[in-house]
């Protein structure tokens, strides 16, 4: 008896690692790739690691599991066979990409298909890669990443343009939610930091959520169902410096992820050294998500971001806090379909001490949203509904002005599909979207200045078709775009409008009508292991306006006055060039736009020129992104203290950029640090006696467990 004993006492450890399996591989993405932290779960039993800097993993998982599943921020969830998978092999991840009528980030919800298929030019980037190459907002992703037109005013604030066409035609989503909807359609994008986001989507040109604008944004919320920490710290020219923090708690169906950040900079006019601009940025962010196993997900998301701006020797001030609250779930059946429901609630606060005007700005909104989708076997339809209530109430100098908008959207689209053949051009899709709004205002004249009643009732339409020619080693792809739409002013347009004395004798601004037409070609080389590839994406567009809303200056401020400028006309062309040698340490890409503006001063801070180069080198000590930008001259319209308007040219720019960032990784801690340099030639350009888009550089520090 003691013999058997003493055998089960050696034998029993032996016994229990029997209960577990070792497995091994290596994940890549379709350029042959290594994929780095992504996220490996053994199921039923949950057991989990991440993939090292040359995308290896190896972990033991319970001998009664019985699939892997791969999951990692901008590809498609991949899940494998535990039995059928043998050790040491190369894991395939597709890059997950969203169509041009959906900028929702549900992964389950998100129609999958190759990104080279897509209508439209879409691009994914991940706040992982924003990290390291040092970004501390939005508005830097952009700077270093995307081929769109960032402008920067004498008070700091940055905004984003797409085709040529104006900054208020760009659409904002946060976790697929419209966020600038209501009041001013201009976002900061200083007051975004990349800390509370996972990544960001861009798509140029409209889509049926937003199918008046010219491009849209996508910010994907922060939602790690695991444990972590993180800490960012960046250091500027111009006294710039600042931290983020952000963490997690969560498990396996519920997380917390809950972060802030905090901002400062200095400025100087061109004549001086002085620090007479000042600017303090405060960010915070709290996102929950409970999902189960029956793809359903419940998300509360919301942040809070303050600006407050200085201007020492003018005396002008100007403070804003930005809050923004969203309670969405989501349920994705594949008999039933998709079905998404969410509640929003805004707040906007601002107060602008000028020396020609003084407003204290107040405005909130609500509103509800739902979606349904359904998909069949060569078609699909989808519908979707907003309602909103927006409330206004400033005070202008002595004036009061009080105004409530009522927005309703409903929109329906159907889409019909065929399955790919191979060595032969034929219709790959068709697709068909009606969209009705409705907005009413009623201002509240009996508290404060006149401002007129109205009621809309517009109907926009969009239609798409598209042509594949797939053979074993290209995929090409020619696409047919045409939208004819309505832009309702928004309330800020409205009241900068009525309030603001000019010399246009306008009574009050009307609907800007849009008409688009696109052509575009896509083509892809499919490679093999060991041979290059490229991307081409080519688009030709001409948008028509009727009654365009022209948004001029007012000298030594930020404020915008609106008025109605007659009709003007677009007419463009984007490539977009994308080289990926045999080697996987550099690859290149291109960017040229080129525009043609009937009236110029319609499209202001927009260059005719546009040609972006950029080289990244990815070496074993260090990562090298060189980037070469050239633009043709802009033109903008001021409103002089005297009344009249007056334009200004800003002369064309060549510059160059540069980025060195590393990563460091040992054990459970992951370091990075950046240095990034910004028009290192020093091409920089005055406004109102203040230089910007001048030379400046970043270093950042991270550290993550």
């Amino acid at each position: 008896m003691k013999i058997k004993i003493f055998i089960i006492i050696i034998l029993f450890p032996n016994l229990i690692h029997a209960q577990n399996k070792p497995v091994t591989g290596i994940v890549i993405n379709e350029l042959e790739e290594k994929l780095v932290n992504v996220n490996i779960t053994s199921l039923p039993s949950g057991t989990g690691t991440q993939t090292d800097s040359k995308g290896q993993f190896s972990f033991s998982i319970p001998i009664k599991d019985r699939s892997i599943k791969f999951e990692h921020v901008g590809y498609q969830i991949s899940e494998k066979n535990v039995i059928l998978f043998q050790n040491s092999s190369l894991v395939r991840m597709k890059e997950k990409v969203l169509v041009m009528d959906s900028l929702v980030v549900e992964v389950d919800k998100i129609t999958q298909f190759d990104k080279n298929l897509g209508k439209n030019d879409i691009s994914y980037i991940n706040a992982d890669q924003l990290n390291l190459r040092g970004s501390v907002d939005i508005g830097d992703a952009l700077y270093f990443e995307q081929s769109i037109v960032l402008s920067e005013s004498i008070n700091g604030e940055k905004t984003a343009s797409i085709r040529g066409s104006s900054s208020n035609e760009l659409a904002f989503f946060y976790d697929g939610v419209r966020i600038n909807r209501f009041g001013d359609p201009m976002i900061d994008l200083t007051m975004i930091s990349t800390s509370g986001l996972s990544g960001l989507e861009l798509l140029k040109g409209a889509h049926e959520d937003a199918i008046s604008s010219s491009g849209s944004i996508n910010l994907i919320p922060k939602i790690s169902y695991k444990s972590g920490l993180s800490l960012k710290q960046q250091f500027g020219t111009y006294n710039y410096g600042g931290y983020d923090g952000a963490g997690s708690i969560g498990f396996r169906y519920g997380a917390v992820n809950t972060g802030l950040s905090e901002v400062q900079s200095t400025q100087f006019y061109s004549d001086t050294s002085k620090s007479e601009l000042r600017t303090y940025i405060s960010r915070n962010f709290v996102n929950i998500g409970l999902k189960n196993k029956n793809n359903s997900e419940l998300k509360l998301l919301g942040f809070s971001n303050k600006k407050k701006f200085q201007n020492i020797k003018s005396g002008d001030s100007l403070s804003t806090k930005l809050e923004s609250f969203i309670a969405k779930i989501s349920q994705n059946d594949q008999k039933l379909g998709f079905v998404s429901i969410y509640l929003m609630y805004q707040e906007n606060n601002s107060f602008d001490n000028l020396n020609f005007l003084k407003r204290i700005r107040y405005s909130d909104n609500r509103e509800l949203g739902f979606e349904f989708q359904k998909s069949l076997k060569n078609a699909s339809f989808r519908f979707s509904t907003q309602t909103s209530i927006s409330d206004l109430a400033w005070k202008i100098d002595s004036n009061n002005v009080y105004i409530e908008r009522q927005n309703s959207v409903f929109t329906g689209s159907i889409e019909l599909k065929r399955p790919e053949k191979e060595d032969k051009i034929q219709l790959k899709d068709l697709k068909l979207v009606f969209s009705n709004e409705r907005i009413t205002d009623h201002p509240d004249t009996a508290k404060g200045i006149y401002l007129p009643y109205h009621y809309w009732n517009n109907n926009n339409s969009q239609f798409t078709i598209s042509f594949l020619n797939k053979t074993k080693t290209k995929r090409l792809l020619y696409y047919f775009n045409l939208t004819n739409v309505y832009r309702i002013p928004s309330l800020y347009d409205f009241i900068n409008n009525n309030t603001i004395s000019t010399a246009f004798a306008q009574n009050d601004l009307l609907p800007e009508q849009k008409s688009t037409y696109e052509v575009g070609y896509r083509i892809n080389r499919i490679s093999k292991v060991g041979e290059s590839s490229y991307r081409i994406n080519i688009a030709l567009f001409n948008y028509k306006y009727l009654n365009k809303i022209k948004n001029i200056l007012i000298s030594n401020s930020a404020v915008q006055y609106p008025v109605n400028y007659g009709n003007a006309n677009l007419l463009g062309f984007d490539a977009n060039i994308n080289l990926i040698p045999n080697v996987n340490w550099i690859d290149f890409k291109w960017i040229l736009s080129n525009y043609y503006f009937s009236d110029p001063l319609s499209f202001p801070l927009q260059p005719e020129k546009m040609v972006r180069t950029i080289i990244s080198l990815k070496k074993r000590w260090f990562n090298i992104d060189f980037i070469n930008r050239s633009e043709s001259n802009k033109n903008i319209s001021w409103l002089n203290e005297s009344g009249t308007i007056e334009t200004n040219n800003i002369k064309s720019n060549i510059s160059y950029d540069l980025i060195l960032y590393k990563k460091i990784d040992y054990k459970f801690l992951k370091t990075s640090f950046s240095l990034s340099g910004k028009n290192l030639q020093n091409n920089s350009d005055v406004l109102n006696g203040i230089s910007i888009n001048d030379r400046r550089y970043n270093l950042s520090f991270n550290v993550s467990i």
